[in-house]
């Protein structure tokens, strides 16, 4: 009867005693191992939520002088020479890549400086220059790149109502023309600003005293030449 007793409590308990076994022998091993686990994904965690992996010294240096060069580089010039003085004007390739790149053709290729006027002066509108009614520009048309308002002192290409006309005639704004000449204005297209006049405000007011005639435009009486146009370095 004892023995009996004792072999039942022994296959009671049998299966508790080896799992105990089991665990003192293998539990600690495994807590640690995802002890390391849990602390690697925390870690990621940690940087995921925008923070950037700090990098060495010398590649921010590096991003810090390529960003400062773009802050101060020179946008190109041209300077006309007119019998009154010199008009200084900065192009703007970034807005109007295409029409600063035929600008700069049509001054290196001399043809401002070989029979092209200043023609048109309407103080409440713009002063008008180019090769018209004479001269042709060696050139084929630009597409019109419209980016920027054609506030006072703005520089733009002058066009037929086709808006991929514009070849050699601009025009520098005596007042703001914005909304006028921004697309929904005089038309649905808007007129090209390539260039702001930076220097010669003087010299384009005084042109304003000269005698002028209406025809249909309001022209210069004796069309003002253009003696010569560079590109400023």
């Amino acid at each position: 009867l004892l023995m009996n007793l004792a072999n039942k409590d022994l296959r009671k308990y049998g299966l508790f005693i080896i799992f105990l076994i089991f665990f003192l022998i293998f539990g600690p091993f495994r807590a640690t191992k995802e002890s390391k686990l849990e602390g690697g994904d925390q870690t990621a965690k940690k940087t995921a939520p925008g923070t950037q992996i700090q990098q060495p010294a010398d590649v921010h240096q590096n991003k810090q002088k390529k960003i400062g060069l773009n802050l101060v580089a020179k946008l190109p010039r041209v300077e006309f020479q007119t019998r009154g003085g010199k008009i200084l004007m900065e192009l703007r390739p970034d807005a109007a890549p295409l029409t600063v790149a035929n600008f700069i053709n049509l001054v290196e290729a001399g043809y401002f400086g070989d029979g092209a006027t200043l023609y048109r002066y309407e103080p409440d509108f713009c002063l008008q220059g180019g090769g018209w009614p004479n001269k042709v520009s060696p050139f084929p048309p630009v597409p019109l790149e419209y980016k920027l308002p054609n506030i006072k002192w703005a520089v733009s290409m002058a066009r037929t109502s086709e808006p991929n006309s514009a070849t050699s005639e601009f025009s520098i704004m005596l007042r703001d023309n914005s909304e006028w000449l921004g697309p929904g204005g005089s038309d649905e297209f808007g007129y090209a600003v390539f260039a702001k006049i930076i220097d010669g405000f003087d010299v384009i007011e005084k042109m304003g005293e000269l005698p002028r005639v209406q025809q249909g435009l309001i022209l210069f009486k004796d069309p003002i030449v253009i003696e010569g146009a560079k590109v400023l370095d």
